[in-house]
């Protein structure tokens, strides 16, 4: 067989140039290993070993770059440069063993397969509403960066023209200035999940930004392949221009119906047929070949045929549940490996050549970053946010592997270019990621001005709660929570908290009548959502509910909470502890341990003050109006505690709310800080002398010597209680709870808190908030001076 290769002719015509004569063997599977010819002289077997070798490397070079936090991204292309000829290959006994050039097909044809699959997958995930939807900011952010860049890079390349002495086209210039200029949806996405930005201001920003460039890029890319096949006659560019738009109205009025009815034909609840499935993954390729036939780019095709299928369950959910999984563990590292075979390190000698083009690129970077400070900063962006908006604006990934390996291919671009290229990319890639995640670290993007607590708000202003929801079986007890609460006028948000699935754009969606979504209609949101309603209506004009939808990853969602809190100025932000505890109900052990970091990540992060909710009663029904709800609180001492207090004192002028206060106290002098002491002296002074004639308030104190007893005081709590409680942080030198920390199992309750919820005395029997005081506030306001979050302390001091 002639290995061949195509060369470009100045007419847009191709030329098949002859390198070399192949022998292949006419069958694929080897002798055995008692036939005199190596198996690594077949097809299949050579195969075989180069995939296993490929994901071997790959994964151990992931494993070595954990701790840097660098991206997937680069570990497996530095993983797919080992295997080329800048690292092992570059034995030439490995390399004509192992990846012999008549090999390089069959790397080739997997390679093409991922990226047809992936593109494909990304237009699943991603939702024409945001293309739609897409502010001013976004805009003016995409065109901005990227005219910024074009520019630069253009004036470079035009200065120093020099360095592309060595490539065979003119061309060249023109399309790295237009690859590099850009930032692609599909680059992009990966990165930031890894990051856990993706639900963030500035993830969700870039986001919308990267969508606006591929539309863009999308239009231009018709219009140059016009011009290309223009140039020879018209009546191609005629062709080509009526080829593509019938291949589209293809894709959106006669596939796009088709998956609607796919959608309508399966029973709520139920998974997609498997038929589906590989008929909507057939047609992919199918799309694929006839928009490669008219002369469209693999990657127009693909994706556009993504994006016609409609994005999250039942249908979108289930195509990538179906296809991520062998992607990007199979299909992936064979991609990065054919780009690290054509990478060559030693192919670079002309420094000069190689340094001009680093500039030039290095300047479009540059330009890419100021060019999106600049408006960012107009739409007063904080300084560092803007930064980090500009370095992930500069992410690079497939869509411009893809470019170069193209120009490479058709011997656009010589080897030393393309390895430049690459190497550059990776580079400005590692080094932008952990910038970025830094940044985002630093920046305090939840921290309100003033204090947002129970204990700190006014007497007869209205108390607003967030309360946040996983599955139905939390609705009861948290609209009795909030009738509880009800003493004042209340103000509720309920926020549904869902699994990003089969999309890549988070949303936050507010449910009202004038605004509908896809999600307001599925069965558990909409039954959730109705209950509120309902106890809305009922309550008259006493309490207010408002319903969101947070549709994100759970690594992520805390940023979606915080957000919602920090906007809707909450004072109390009640969070399910997870499923563990409740009968009936079981999750992945993955997902509960999620589940349990989004609590952290909220309690670290929150505006305001947080209670997290363990519901371990058998029976969940709503709170009658005239019965008894009884709540206890357990006071230690400390912020928490005064902030548990706080609310029980809320909750008690409720007229059939009884409230019942057992405050624990050492025996003996304490080794606990004397200003917190002060505090807790104070209020519990405030609230006996406020509640002394309310025959629905008890008062009792119970000393102690140790943590054992203090133990024993709340495991012989004689009433049962609708709900209990308690502060979260404690001293952990008081002799109250000395010694206790080493038995916690969920940091998140406290030391107190996880006895209670992992007690088998009170399992069945009680519900329990474990309540964490605000600890993110930025500016307060005191008789009109403003106090700075360094002189909180003071501040508390003064306002028990």
């Amino acid at each position: 067989m002639e290995m061949a290769s195509m060369s470009h002719q100045s007419n847009g015509t191709s030329e098949l140039e002859l390198n070399e004569v192949m022998c292949f063997p006419n069958r694929i599977t080897s002798n055995m290993i008692y036939g005199r010819d190596s198996p690594f002289h077949f097809s299949l077997p050579l195969l075989l070993v180069q995939v296993s070798l490929v994901i071997i490397i790959t994964n151990i070079i992931r494993f070595v770059l954990r701790p840097l936090k660098t991206p997937t991204i680069v570990a497996d292309i530095i993983g797919g440069i080992l295997i080329g000829p800048s690292g092992l290959g570059h034995n030439k006994r490995f390399q004509e063993t192992l990846f012999p050039c008549k090999s390089i097909n069959e790397l080739n044809i997997g390679a093409m397969i991922y990226v047809i699959l992936f593109l494909f997958l990304m237009g699943v995930k991603q939702d024409c509403g945001v293309i739609m939807n897409s502010g001013r900011k976004a805009w003016i952010i995409a065109i901005s960066g990227t005219v910024f860049a074009l520019v630069c890079m253009s004036c470079s390349f035009a200065i120093s023209a020099s360095v592309f002495n060595t490539v065979s086209r003119g061309m060249v210039p023109e399309v790295l200035v237009s690859s590099y200029s850009i930032t692609a949806f599909t680059s992009l996405h990966p990165i930031l999940v890894e990051l856990n930005l993706l639900n963030s201001k500035l993830g969700r920003l870039a986001m919308s930004a990267s969508t606006n460039i591929d539309v863009l890029g999308w239009l231009f890319g018709i219009i140059f392949g016009a011009l290309n096949q223009g140039s020879s006659t018209p009546y191609k560019a005629f062709c080509y221009i009526v080829s593509a738009l019938a291949l589209y109205i293809f894709i959106f009025f006669i596939n796009r119906p088709l998956m609607f009815y796919i959608i309508h034909r399966t029973p709520e609840g139920r998974p997609v047929r498997g038929s589906y499935i590989v008929g909507i993954i057939l047609m992919a390729f199918v799309v694929t070949f006839f928009g490669d036939l008219i002369g469209l780019t693999v990657m127009n095709a693909a994706w556009m045929l993504g994006l016609a299928i409609p994005d999250g369950p039942p249908l979108g959910a289930a195509i990538v549940d179906k296809t991520e999984t062998i992607l990007d563990c199979f299909f992936r590292p064979i991609f990065y490996a054919f780009i690290g075979v054509k990478t060559n390190v030693f192919a670079i000698k002309d420094w000069t050549a190689w340094g001009t083009l680093q500039v030039a690129v290095l300047l479009g970077y540059i330009a890419k970053v100021v060019g999106t400070i600049l408006p960012s900063r107009y739409f007063n962006i904080p300084f560092y946010e803007a930064l980090s908006l500009g370095l992930i604006m500069n992410f690079k990934g497939i869509v411009e592997f893809i470019i170069l390996v193209h120009l490479s291919n058709y011997k656009i671009m010589d080897e030393q270019s393309y390895t430049t290229l690459i190497l550059s990319t990776v580079a400005v890639t590692a080094i932008s990621a952990p910038l970025v995640r830094r940044f985002s670290r630093n920046s305090k993007l939840y921290t309100p001005y003033g204090l947002r607590t129970i204990q700190h708000s006014k007497p007869n202003k209205e108390l607003r709660i967030l309360v946040c929801i996983h599955t139905q079986e939390d609705v009861p007890t948290i609209i009795n929570l909030i009738e509880a609460s009800n003493a004042l006028t209340v103000r509720a948000w309920n926020l549904n908290l869902v699994e990003l699935v089969g999309r890549a754009v988070p949303m936050l969606i507010p449910h009202n009548v004038r605004r509908r979504s896809s999600f307001s209609t599925m069965p558990h949101i909409k039954q959730i959502n109705n209950a509120f309603q309902k106890y809305e209506q009922e309550s008259g004009r006493w309490v207010s509910v408002q319903s969101y939808t947070s549709v994100s990853p759970y690594k992520t969602m805390h940023h979606d909470i915080c957000m919602l809190a920090l906007d809707k100025k909450i004072s109390l932000l009640i969070l399910p502890f997870g499923t563990q505890q409740m009968p009936g109900i079981s999750r992945e052990p993955v997902v509960e341990r999620t589940l349990r970091m989004m609590n952290s990540n909220v309690l670290e992060e929150a505006p305001c003050s947080v209670g997290i909710l363990v519901d371990q009663r058998q029976q969940r029904n709503l709170f009658v109006r005239n019965s008894a709800y009884h709540v206890c609180v357990l006071f230690l001492g400390g912020a928490d505690d005064r902030e548990a207090l706080a609310y029980g004192a809320l909750m008690v002028r409720h007229p059939r709310v009884w409230l019942d206060v057992v405050r624990i106290l050492p025996r003996q002098q304490d080794e606990t800080d004397v200003e917190q002491s002060e505090l807790d002296e104070k209020l519990v002074a405030l609230f006996r002398i406020k509640f002394t004639d309310n025959p629905r308030v008890s008062y009792r104190e119970e000393r102690v010597n140790d943590c054992e007893e203090t133990l024993n005081v709340i495991r012989y709590v004689e009433k049962e209680y609708n709900l209990m409680l308690v502060g979260r942080k404690h001293e952990t030198n008081s002799i109250l709870v000395k010694g206790m920390c080493q038995w916690c199992e969920n940091p998140e309750l406290g030391v107190i808190g996880d006895f209670i919820a992992c007690s088998d005395f009170f399992k069945g029997r009680i519900s329990l908030l474990v309540v964490q005081q605000q600890i993110n506030v930025g500016i307060v306001l005191l008789n009109g001076r403003q106090i700075l979050a360094s002189q909180l302390a003071q501040l508390r001091r003064t306002v028990p």
